[in-house]
């Protein structure tokens, strides 16, 4: 009986060790990263700075924001349900750093930043979870990072602690640490198929059911490359191709719908900008060949109104040449922004081209009294009319 219960004492222990295992790797690298000063943790800036110090690898420079971030800020309890509108990058940023409290999108903002701001290639997703076998209607944020030549998730919201009855309890959890996609995938669900890292992806109802359906299984998908071409992108053609990647892998829920849609606004708000700025641009074009003009047109009749007071004294005047060399200036400019107006609203084709017809024969006129100053033109020269 007493080998029986050694035999039992021994299995704990080995068992207890193993366990122990499992954290000792972090213990060096967690013990630094939250011996940063205070007075450094009120920028990501800073936070990068004390990061980039004391480690060499990505896989240590990540690790060290993990464990300071989940140790150092609460989750927003009184937040989590709140409208928060448009909220730019620096106001997430702001509000968590000053606070130390915030939801999902704060605690996904400062990871990323801060490993951008060290060099590594991160980035924020944005999706929904399940847990306890259901599926959450809230919308939640994590992040990617490319560290020791491969990609890995993180959430460092799940990885602070968890809400019981409405109160945030501190808690540290590595399970939300460096996690497998295919880990990953059963729990985090992004709206963006790509950021789930998986060359076959999951669908949203097979995240819900909880289960693959092996009979139906997507097509080989590159995420590698689809992340290497979206880091490439501008922020319009990224939207563009995760809007198409979302749609080829099924809306089936109303909260990828809503990002879809979301998606889809921001792309007509993008273009309806761009048509403004367009019109705005064609109409600025056109009121600033108006002031050429305009311009030319006062420089001309100065001119004229010296060369008829008197003739001699013209054809050798500095003053003289300096006018016609003024006028031709800015009729030549707004000859230029004249062909790049385009007919759109009360612009129309016709009255671009009478207000050409104007300046072009202007143009001529200048060319006659340039003419004239070279001593090619009539000696006797007789008076000359200014332009209405």
């Amino acid at each position: 009986m007493s080998r029986f219960i050694a035999a039992m004492v021994v299995a704990i222990l080995v068992h207890s060790a193993h366990a122990q295992v499992k954290v000792t790797p972090y213990r060096a690298v967690d013990s630094i990263a939250l011996q940063i000063p205070d007075s450094m943790t009120r920028s990501t800036a800073g936070i990068a700075r004390y990061i980039g110090r004391h480690f060499k690898t990505d896989d240590d420079k990540v690790r060290a924001l993990f464990i300071w971030e989940a140790t150092a800020f609460s989750y927003d309890v009184a937040a989590m349900y709140t409208f928060r509108g448009k909220e730019t990058q620096e106001d997430k940023l702001a509000k968590i750093l000053s606070s130390r409290k915030g939801v999902c999108d704060h605690y996904a903002a400062v990871f990323t930043e801060v490993c951008n701001k060290m060099g590594l290639r991160a980035h924020t997703i944005t999706g929904y979870t399940r847990q306890h076998g259901e599926t959450s209607t809230l919308a939640h944020a994590w992040c990617a990072v490319y560290s020791n030549h491969t990609w890995k998730l993180y959430d460092p919201t799940w990885a602070s602690g968890y809400i019981n009855k409405g109160t945030f309890t501190p808690r540290i959890n590595n399970d939300f640490y460096d996690v497998a996609p295919e880990t990953f995938v059963t729990s985090h669900m992004p709206y963006d198929p790509m950021w789930q890292m998986l060359n076959h992806t999951y669908s949203g109802a097979e995240f819900t059911r909880g289960e693959r359906d092996e009979t139906k299984s997507s097509k080989y998908f590159s995420y590698t490359d689809s992340i290497a071409a979206y880091e490439r992108q501008t922020e319009e053609q990224q939207l563009i191709a995760s809007a198409r990647r979302i749609e080829a892998n099924g809306v089936d829920n109303e909260l990828t719908f809503n990002k879809l849609t979301h998606i889809k606004n921001d792309l007509d708000y993008r273009k309806n900008l761009e048509v403004f700025k367009k019109s705005t641009d064609n109409v600025n074009l056109y009121n600033e060949a108006v002031a050429d003009y305009n311009a030319g047109v006062k420089y001309f009749n100065t001119f004229i109104e010296y060369r008829n007071k008197d003739v001699q004294p013209a054809l050798v005047s500095k003053q003289a040449k300096a006018m016609i060399d003024s006028a031709g200036n800015r009729i030549t400019a707004a000859q230029r922004k004249l062909k790049s107006v385009t007919p759109s609203g009360n612009i129309t084709e016709e009255f671009i081209a009478s207000f050409s017809k104007n300046v072009n024969g202007l143009a001529g006129r200048l060319n006659e009294q340039r003419e004239f100053l070279a001593g090619r033109g009539d000696k006797g020269a007789s008076k000359h009319e200014q332009v209405n």
